[in-house]
């Protein structure tokens, strides 16, 4: 056992050379005293099957550590929880800073402040022009979506937006090159940067990606979308943004929009186009509490299970090798006044998912002190009073949670790496 605190980060365990880091943030005796109702003892990744089902992935990620080469991605999607930015961030440092120099490319996002809607703290956006949102989540909308579920667009002859990441760790992200992902058949528009450091834009209008190349690393893309044509009706659509690097490390993507389903993402047909650029080895599926989100006798389990399967499927198709993680719904309020007991229907589909389809499940739920704890979250300000969803404090905590249920189950992965 190794004692020692680097980066703001506890050293936990060292196997083989392998120095596995928990949070400075992570005390079990004081999150057990102060909240008696979290069930710590169940905090773990489960299988419903093969209990092995995320070593693939993990030896990836000791490759990783062990030699300081390759990249590896995280893809978690999700709703509202995912799209506030605080759990997936927190998520995001945890799962970099476990052990030295494996901090990657920021990766994919969608930048939300374009769309009108509320946007993570770590990703500052400044922009010109106006600039309508099309969602996935709105059955009324009907848009070309990709990856992040959601575009925004714009019909002004030029219009322009500056993206930075915003976090105090932010110079670990400098990027070299980015990915910018739009409407296909672009023929209206140019997309420019404005970035003295540019090399190359080269665009690929048939996938709706356009490549930025840089001459160095830098901390600040400056993009201008510039009408080329008199067609009307003309516009730009934004789907997303990916900024990349060359430096060896590990990834985490987060993509969520608020009111998101299973569904939802389903109606994204450039959905494999997008991954194939950002292939994942891992995806963390939290989707579940917008499709249970009603009475008991109108969720239909099978659906839900269908449509998940659905979804995997697609993923498998640009990656036939990549692992899953369910997230078990956190137990939550129908209307601020009913304990939503369809939180155990998807719980026990998550598990029979995992069987079928040998991944792993984060039960939250039980986690968290199973039905009605969400009053207990809330009564210690971890969650909000609308009972569904958590503070910055409570989202953080959740990560924190979930990071030592992977870091330990990675444990045993390493264990077995010394009997070779």
């Amino acid at each position: 056992m190794v004692s020692s605190v680097l980066h703001g980060y506890k050293s936990s365990v060292q196997q083989d050379a392998v120095v596995l880091r928990s949070p400075a943030s992570w005390d079990t005796a004081k999150i057990a005293t102060d909240n008696p109702f979290i069930k710590l003892e169940e905090n773990r990744l489960s299988y419903a099957g093969d209990s092995t089902a995320l070593f693939p992935f993990y030896e990836k990620l000791y490759s990783l550590i062990m030699t300081k080469k390759g990249k590896i991605n995280v893809l978690h999607i999700g709703g509202s929880h995912v799209q506030a930015g605080v759990f997936t961030g927190k998520m995001r440092s945890n799962l970099q800073s476990m052990s030295d120099s494996i901090y990657g490319q920021y990766g994919f996002f969608f930048p939300y402040k374009m769309a009108h809607t509320n946007s993570p703290a770590e990703i500052k956006i400044n922009f010109t022009g106006t600039w309508k949102s099309c969602r996935a989540v709105r059955n009324s909308d009907t848009c070309q979506w990709g990856l992040s579920a959601m575009q925004t667009s714009t019909a002004d002859s030029i219009a322009t937006c500056v993206v930075k990441v915003n976090r105090s760790d932010s110079a670990q992200y400098l990027f070299s090159s980015a990915i910018i992902y739009h409407n296909t058949n672009l023929q209206d528009y140019s997309i420019e940067s404005l970035n003295p450091e540019l090399t190359s834009v080269v665009t690929d209008s048939a996938q709706g990606i356009t490549h930025i190349y840089l001459s160095k690393a830098i901390d600040s893309l400056e993009l201008r979308f510039v009408k080329t044509t008199t067609n009307e009706p003309a516009k730009f659509e934004l789907q997303g943004i990916q900024l990349l690097n060359e430096i060896a490390g590990l990834t985490y993507t987060a993509v969520g929009v608020n009111g998101a389903s299973v569904p939802t993402y389903l109606r994204c047909e450039k959905l494999e186009q997008n991954l194939a650029t950002a292939v994942p080895d891992l995806v963390v599926f939290g989707i579940g509490i917008n499709d249970a989100y009603m009475p008991s006798d109108e969720f239909k389990v099978e659906e839900y299970k269908q449509n998940y399967l659905a979804l995997m499927t697609r993923i498998r198709s640009v990656n036939k090798d990549v692992q899953f993680i369910f997230i078990t719904n956190n137990d939550s309020y129908y209307k601020r006044k009913y304990p939503n007991k369809n939180a155990l229907k998807v719980r026990d589909a998550m598990y029979e998912l995992s069987k079928q389809e040998n991944a792993a499940v984060w039960d939250l739920f039980t986690i968290m002190g199973g039905l009605n704890s969400i009053r207990k979250w809330e009564a210690q300000t971890l969650a909000k009073p609308d009972k569904v969803h958590f503070t910055n404090e409570g989202y953080q905590l959740k990560a924190d949670l979930f990071f030592d249920a992977i870091r330990r189950d990675f444990e045993k992965f390493i264990s077995t790496q010394k009997t070779k």
